[in-house]
C-alpha cells in the first residue's frame, strides 16, 4: 500500500466549536455555582449573582480551552505531520462530514493541541487531508497503541528467540 502524497492545507478554526466550548463551560459554571449557593442557605439574590459570575468565568475559560482563532496550516510530508511548523503526531478524533476535530500530540512534553477545522476547506483539500489521516503510518514508525507489556510477550514455541 502506498503512502498518501505530501500535502499542505490551510484551514479556519471552527467558530461553532469555539461557541460550543464557551457555552458548555458557562452552563457548567452557572449550574455549579447555583447548586453551591442553594445548598448554603443564603438570601435569594446571591445564588443568581453567583451563577451569573460563574457563567462569565466559565465562558472565558471555554474560549481559552477552545484554542486560538487564527488560521492553521497542516502539512504532511509523507513521513510526519506539522501543524503551524510544529511537529507531532496528528490524530482524527471526530469526522462529522466537512467539520473535523483533530488532536495533535506534540513531542517533548509540549502537551496536546485540539484543532477544530470548519467546513471552509475545499473539497479537494478535505479529501486529501482525510486520505492522509486515515492512512497507515509510515513503515519506520512505531505502532501508536503498542504497549511495552504486550509487545514483550511471545508465543511459547518462540520463547528462545
Amino acid at each position: 500500500m502506498r503512502l498518501p502524497p505530501p500535502l499542505v492545507v490551510d484551514g479556519q478554526p471552527s467558530s461553532a466549536w469555539r461557541a460550543g466550548c464557551s457555552l458548555l463551560t458557562a452552563i457548567a459554571g452557572a449550574a455549579f455555582a447555583a447548586w453551591l449557593a442553594a445548598h448554603s442557605e443564603v438570601s435569594a439574590p446571591l445564588p443568581a449573582l453567583a451563577a451569573l459570575l460563574a457563567a462569565l468565568a466559565g465562558a472565558a475559560l471555554g474560549v481559552r480551552l477552545a484554542g486560538p482563532a487564527e488560521p492553521v496550516r497542516i502539512a504532511w510530508d509523507g513521513a510526519a505531520w506539522q501543524v503551524d511548523g510544529a511537529g507531532g503526531d496528528l490524530r482524527l478524533m471526530l469526522d462529522l462530514g466537512p467539520p473535523l476535530l483533530l488532536l495533535q500530540h506534540r513531542p517533548h512534553g509540549a502537551g496536546a493541541r485540539w484543532i477544530a477545522l470548519s467546513s471552509t476547506l475545499g473539497i479537494c483539500d478535505l479529501h486529501a487531508l482525510r486520505v492522509a489521516l486515515y492512512s497507515r503510518p509510515p513503515a519506520g514508525s512505531p505502532a501508536p497503541l503498542a504497549s511495552p507489556v504486550t509487545s514483550a510477550v511471545r508465543a511459547p514455541d518462540r520463547a528462545t528467540d
